[in-house]
């Protein structure tokens, strides 16, 4: 399964005069919604998870969205699912964040070159090679598809990165992203 931009536990700002009801279900929404993801994986019996891009609202993440992604990928571990993660222009690794134990099922892509990681089945067969690089801040301008190299052997391949196509207009924080050069 893939996901992104899932801004957990994002404030909604600018919701004063909707009625407190529809509020409370808006400010619980994204949470709500990472409950269902992990409730698909485990009713479909996945393999593993990509989380590509903007988990958080902020660089500064929530403490409550980060304990309800701890819990949520302990949930992934119990059943033998692979989570990998990408962070994004709205959740940069240099962010802050609380210093929580992820489970080994977890890898969070690095800052400084594309990482390749195995999936496997839950089978111990290997699926895919699942390629990431995170945000280490806000605003990155590099061309970042480029560093990209496929590794031959795995039937499948997931390139992952949060990006703007060339030729988007208006964007000026997302990495631009182009397999040309």
């Amino acid at each position: 399964m893939h996901a992104a931009d899932l801004h957990l536990d994002s404030p909604f700002r600018g919701l004063s005069k909707v009625p407190y009801a529809v509020r409370e279900r808006l400010k619980n929404s994204t949470l709500n919604a990472l409950d269902r993801l992990v409730d698909t994986v485990l009713r479909e019996e996945l393999d593993f998870v990509v989380l590509s891009g903007d988990l958080y609202d902020a660089a500064d993440r929530s403490l409550r969205a980060q304990l309800r992604m701890q819990r949520a990928m302990g949930r992934l571990a119990e059943a033998g699912a692979q989570v990998f993660v990408v962070h994004g222009n709205h959740d940069p690794s240099g962010g802050r964040s609380a210093r929580l134990d992820w489970p080994a099922n977890v890898h969070v892509f690095g800052t400084e070159e594309v990482g390749c990681a195995p999936a496997y089945t839950r089978g111990g067969e290997l699926a895919a090679n699942v390629y990431g690089i995170s945000y280490r801040e806000a605003a990155v301008k590099d061309n970042l598809a480029l560093r990209y190299r496929v590794r031959e052997g795995a039937p499948f391949t997931s390139p992952s990165c949060t990006a703007t196509s060339t030729g988007c207009k208006g964007t000026t924080t997302m990495r631009p992203a182009s397999w040309r050069s």
